[in-house]
């Protein structure tokens, strides 16, 4: 609240002075609820479980014009993580600091010369077409369906989760994905591509329309016991 009542004041009097006030900042700007802010809820979850696990612990007390860029270089290259997670901290860090330039905080942002590759550090291992069936005759059907569902679609397991019969376009064979689901909160999916509708073949809405029947008829019978005498 100080920082804000001051922002109009040369930065050096009104605002941040170390990383952890200029976190706090940050958070209640951009972390702040999903009607309120920029990002999802996995998103904000994931720059919380950063900024808590790696950057304060190490930078908290620094003051901002105290981080420099070889420093955080050789602290990222000491982090015993994969190169993906490494270049994620250097992200975060680097919009932090972004915030403060848009503030007026300070002139320039230390982390933009700070050298972190991001590269695979393992090829994936994608499964060939007898894999995948040998996966699916082992599951039961729920689990059929969600693994056929994004082995065929690329979902993202948050959007695959939210999904909802009424998002199935039987007729059009068309699935719409509007949601995603992250540690039992509903919210929007993770960016606007994602919520464009995604082709099924007739194959997957066959499967689909099966499973429609099994859980209908489980529901029927359940019903059915519960009204006996």
């Amino acid at each position: 609240m100080r920082i804000d009542a001051n922002q109009q004041t040369p930065h050096s009097e009104g605002g941040p002075g170390t990383i952890a006030e200029l976190v706090a900042h940050y958070r209640l700007k951009e972390l702040v609820g999903e009607n309120q802010g920029r990002k999802s809820f996995s998103t904000r979850a994931g720059y919380e479980s950063y900024l808590n696990g790696w950057i304060l612990p190490r930078w908290g007390d620094h003051r901002l014009d105290h981080v420099k860029s070889v420093a955080v270089e050789e602290w990222l290259d000491s982090i015993k993580r994969a190169k993906g997670t490494r270049a994620k901290i250097r992200n975060i860090m680097s919009a932090i600091f972004h915030h403060a330039m848009r503030y007026e905080w300070v002139e320039r942002n230390p982390i933009k010369l700070v050298r972190q590759s991001a590269k695979r550090e393992r090829t994936p291992d994608i499964l060939e077409l007898a894999e995948l069936q040998l996966l699916l005759s082992k599951l039961s059907v729920r689990e059929r369906t969600l693994a056929l569902l994004d082995a065929a679609t690329g979902l993202r397991v948050s959007e695959l989760l939210a999904l909802r019969w009424c998002d199935v376009d039987f007729e059009d064979l068309e699935l719409r994905v509007t949601r995603s689901i992250w540690h039992q909160v509903l919210g929007n999916c993770k960016t606007e591509a994602s919520a464009k509708p995604v082709p099924m073949d007739s194959y997957m809405a066959e499967d689909l329309l099966r499973c429609v029947a099994r859980a209908f008829t489980r529901q029927m019978m359940t019903t059915s016991s519960l009204a006996r005498p």
